[in-house]
């Protein structure tokens, strides 16, 4: 089980029961989501079970942070492996030398630990506590 959501309900005091509601929480507290994976097939909340995944347009990724004005990007994702934060700067390495573009210097890049998975469940109040801290 993920525990993004009951993270934002903790930090913000609010019953968010629906999609609207937590778009909207979203939304009012300037928070952007954004998946790696534009699609896949997956049991339950699963990780490892992922299959037949297509991976989501960094390109559009990166020039929407360029052309904004985001102070902070939070990674999902921190792990031992540090798989996430290699896969976001082998693509931002990429957009720059392809395409010019870079994300501005002045934007915090934060990894945190993913609200899933055995490393959760052993240090859960540590990762609650890293999330509440970063959230704007």
């Amino acid at each position: 089980k993920n525990d993004f959501w009951n993270t934002i309900r903790e930090k913000y005091g609010l019953d968010l029961c629906n999609y609207t509601d937590k778009l909207n929480c979203l939304l009012r507290h300037k928070i952007g989501v954004w998946d790696v994976l534009a699609s896949c097939y997956i049991e339950g909340s699963k990780n490892k079970t992922i299959r037949y995944n297509e991976d989501e347009d960094y390109n559009h990724l990166i020039e929407t942070i360029t052309n904004s004005n985001i102070s902070k990007i939070i990674i999902n994702g921190s792990s031992k492996n540090k798989g996430t934060k290699y896969f976001f700067n082998k693509y931002v390495r990429y957009i720059k030398k392809n395409k010019g573009i870079e994300i501005p210097k002045n934007i915090k890049i934060v990894y945190l630990h993913m609200q899933t998975g055995q490393y959760y469940r052993n240090n859960r109040q540590m990762v609650i506590k890293e999330w509440l801290q970063e959230l704007p």
